[in-house]
């Protein structure tokens, strides 16, 4: 298991020797993520991640409930050489099996917190577990910074978009 950031793709990222937790940045009323990567030279089998609440140092506390565990992975080999790179498909829950691609197994799992609108502002923790068959147990630190501001409902959002078609 190893970090890597949700905009990077995994397959070319640089492994950190030492195991960091997962550090996501957010604001109240939104949705946000972080992610890690298990990999394994033999095909991963019976993947599962969990986490629980997450705590602040007063107290204050982000429901399990708001919190998706999901699983990345690469498209599959039907692409040939076409198959776009890193893990781009995103799961709700784990496959069966994550066979090896180049010599290597590897799948993302992601931690994403939907904060509420009610959550105080501040530092909160938790743990993330990850198990499959034939590996231990590991357990990575999740830790979450809201911002004061509040994301502003989606009903209230306007997007502009202006299309010139030219036949030059």
């Amino acid at each position: 298991v190893w970090n890597y950031d949700v905009l990077a793709n995994a397959e070319q990222f640089e492994r950190e020797d030492e195991l960091q937790p997962i550090r996501i940045a957010g604001t109240r009323n939104g949705s946000f993520s972080g992610c890690v990567a298990v990999e394994s030279s033999q095909a991963i089998k019976g993947l599962r991640a969990s986490v629980g609440a997450l705590k602040s140092a007063d107290g204050a506390t982000i429901a399990a409930e708001k919190i998706r565990v999901r699983y990345a992975v690469a498209w599959d080999s039907s692409f040939n050489k076409y198959r776009p790179a890193g893990l781009d498909v995103l799961l709700e829950e784990p496959p069966a099996e994550i066979k090896p691609q180049d010599k290597r197994a590897l799948a993302g799992v992601w931690v994403t917190v939907d904060v509420p609108e009610s959550a105080a502002a501040g530092e909160y923790r938790g743990e993330l577990t990850i198990s499959a068959e034939g590996a231990a147990e590991q357990t990575v630190a999740v830790e979450l910074s809201v911002a004061e501001w509040v994301m502003p409902q989606t009903q209230d959002w306007r997007t502009w978009i202006e299309l010139l078609q030219s036949p030059d």
